[in-house]
């Protein structure tokens, strides 16, 4: 279908909305014609993607969609409800509404001026289009998708306190909203579950609001669409709705310094998408679920999460045919409505059964690359994270892990960062970690990894320089890597391993041909590493082989 010029679709009961993903099919610059006529179930907007579409004819009669036509499409769609989108009162009524709204004052926003005069006119058949409107391209804050759409409001830092509500019903009115962000805006009350009517957002930033209280709803994983969800520096509270599983392509939550307790769930190892999940500093106990990078564990929460959807819509469905054969009016009805909407559930069954019934394929937290838990009261072991290949960064400290440092952490050859300071850690550090070659911060302090006396590297073949992050093995007596192809000198940190603080007493560095005998002599006078007396350095006076590696 590379080269499809012409896609005849009237007349076949389609429902739902016009799909974006046309905009960036393989076919999109050699279609001609689209016929969608008199598909009375297709409604929603024309999808601002659709506004790369080289087609001469784009037929709607007789569906049920609304909103305006990109100013790319004003000759191409037929029918004459729709209005260009650069001329759409709608969304400028909206945004004038929304401004009397969270600026009463007129002062934060005094620069949205209403500007008649400036407008283009319709581009003649065949032309490009010309400027989008003024509030796109004049109006801070504002950000204006391909099709001349409002998609993104970045009130960032404005004093909106008390009016998020009004704001909240007014944004509704903006459908290709898909960037909200209110960092700082001095917002407070409870989190509305509102939000969820915001259906195409992808971003949503709430965070550094303290007064911004109440739970995460459930009614927010209807958000299909979301990519990042802030709510750090807020005081929401409550558990971690299992229910975010449907979130399929949530990249990132970030919850840190909240209020947030309960155990972490289970079922967010469905998340296949998710890249960052901050979690730091809240009030969150239990263990890690096995279901995060556990298969079975994985299908087991997704059974169970299937059949409490399954149940949530039986629930439904009952109430509205209770509803139905009753004096019980609908808003009564509602009111006693399960949390998890049709959408939701629907998206938890795609996402269970893909885990449950699909033995092959790829589901987990393999896509998470920061995964930050520090400063909560979490426990139990900690293997297993080694599944998750992509982590670069993971932050534990402050919990209460207790046990031994897994040597399979070494698995992580990604990982550039490993905080697990004070959480109760204990006998000694593997000699496998030297694997983790990507690795720039290492936190091990304030645990009793007494046992961790000496390490022997010696004859691995081990390339690169000594990484300077060593110098926190504060109870390391010995360490022996000689017979490697290191390279490179001394770093001059590492004289704080002859401080009073640290423990070493002998580093050999003997037989290494990458190292050059009179740079690393100085690097080590240098350092100072020699100067209590306590510390021997050994090292090869001439290579007894050649190197096999090229210089650092």
């Amino acid at each position: 279908m590379k080269s499809l010029k012409f896609l005849d679709l009237q007349w076949n009961g389609i429902t739902g909305t016009l799909p974006a993903s046309y905009g960036s099919a393989t076919w999109s610059k050699f279609l001609r014609y689209l016929r969608l006529q008199d598909n009375r179930g297709l409604s929603g907007t024309i999808p601002g993607a659709w506004s790369t579409l080289a087609a001469k004819e784009i037929n709607l009669d007789g569906t049920n969609v609304t909103g305006c036509v990109p100013d790319q499409l004003v000759n191409t769609v037929r029918t004459l409800r729709f209005a260009r989108c650069s001329r759409n009162n709608t969304e400028l009524l909206a945004l004038k509404a929304l401004k009397g709204v969270i600026d009463r004052e007129g002062t934060a926003l005094q620069g949205w001026q209403e500007d008649p005069s400036d407008f283009t006119p319709d581009p003649t058949e065949g032309a490009p289009p010309g400027l989008s409107p003024y509030w796109c391209r004049k109006w801070a804050r504002v950000t204006c998708d391909q099709s001349n759409q409002v998609s993104g409001l970045d009130f960032d830092g404005l004093a909106i306190n008390g009016a998020f509500m009004g704001a909240l019903e007014v944004m509704q009115q903006l459908p290709a909203l898909q960037s909200l962000s209110l960092s700082g805006c001095n917002i407070a009350g409870a989190l509305p579950a509102e939000l969820s009517s915001l259906s195409n957002l992808r971003h949503l930033d709430l965070s550094s609001n303290p007064g911004l209280a109440g739970t995460l709803h459930a009614a927010l994983a209807g958000l299909s669409f979301l990519q990042t969800l802030d709510v750090s520096g807020c005081g929401v509270g409550g558990t971690l709705p299992a229910a975010y599983a449907a979130l399929q392509q949530l990249r990132t939550f970030r919850a840190a310094n909240s209020s947030i307790s309960g155990q972490l769930p289970g079922s967010w190892g469905l998340l296949q998408s998710l890249q960052v999940l901050d979690l730091s500093n809240a009030q969150l106990t239990g263990s890690i679920p096995a279901a995060w990078f556990d298969s079975a564990e994985r299908k087991a929460e997704a059974r169970a999460l299937l059949l409490d959807a399954q149940a949530s819509m039986k629930a439904r469905q009952s109430i509205m045919t209770a509803a139905a054969a009753s004096t019980l009016t609908l808003t009564h009805a509602e009111a006693t409505l399960p949390a998890l909407s049709p959408t939701v559930v629907h998206a938890l069954e795609q996402a269970a059964t893909a885990a449950s019934s699909r033995p092959g394929m790829t589901t987990g937290l393999t896509q998470v690359q920061e995964l930050r838990l520090a400063g909560n009261k979490l426990n139990g072991s900690i293997s297993g994270i080694e599944m998750l290949g992509s982590l670069r960064v993971l932050e534990l400290s402050g919990n209460s892990l207790g046990g031994r440092l897994p040597q399979q952490l070494m698995m992580l050859s990604k990982l550039q960062e490993l905080r697990l300071r004070a959480t109760a850690l204990s006998g000694s550090l593997p000699d496998s970690f030297v694997r983790l070659s990507q690795l720039q911060a290492l936190d091990l302090a304030g645990n009793n990894l007494s046992e961790y006396l000496a390490l022997d590297l010696a004859g691995n073949n081990i390339t690169g320089t000594l990484p300077e992050i060593w110098v926190g093995l504060t109870q390391l007596r010995s360490m022996d890597l000689s017979s490697n192809m290191l390279s490179g000198v001394l770093p001059l940190l590492w004289g704080r391993l002859g401080a009073p603080t640290h423990s070493l007493q002998l580093l050999l560095l003997g037989d290494n041909p990458c190292m050059d005998p009179a740079a690393l002599a100085s690097s080590i006078q240098q350092s100072g590493i020699l100067s209590s007396g306590r510390v021997r350095v050994e090292v090869s006076s001439a290579a007894n082989r050649d190197c096999m590696v090229g210089p650092p």
